[in-house]
């Protein structure tokens, strides 16, 4: 199950629709997504969704973006407004990750992103894992 806390952000229908894909992650494992415009102006908000043991699985809440320092997430995704449109529909992401539509950092090392389940995500979306 996925709870909203607010449901405005484009992200959210994406995450929606992709639940599966975040099956394999552990519990404490947290994406941010990121609109391109707040990303580059330091304002407004970012969306996070975390995985947890409890009944609702997956969590998406709002945070205010600072910056990647102060966002407590592991791995981060970042596309415009007309991207996330596209997303919306279930374009593959790995699709728009190789056409730089998307962007993506991490912000744990691989044994952190290992340790959270984060081999097998990025194998699904179509990116090679980190390291070993």
């Amino acid at each position: 199950m996925i709870t909203l806390k607010k449901e405005g952000d484009p992200w959210h229908a994406w995450i929606e629709n992709n639940k599966a894909l975040f099956a394999g992650l552990n519990p404490s494992a947290k994406i941010g997504f990121i609109i391109k415009e707040v990303f580059e102006n330091l304002k407004g908000k970012a969306v996070i969704l975390k995985t947890s043991e409890t009944e609702e699985r997956l969590v998406v809440k709002e945070v205010e973006f600072a910056g990647f320092r102060a966002l407590p997430v592991d791995i981060v995704f970042i596309a415009g407004l007309s991207t996330l449109e596209i997303i919306k529909d279930n374009v593959s992401l790995y699709h728009l990750l190789k056409n730089k539509e998307v962007l993506f950092f991490t912000l744990k090392t691989s044994a952190e992103l290992k340790e959270k389940g984060y081999a097998e995500f990025l194998d699904t979306i179509g990116l090679e894992f980190l390291g070993t």
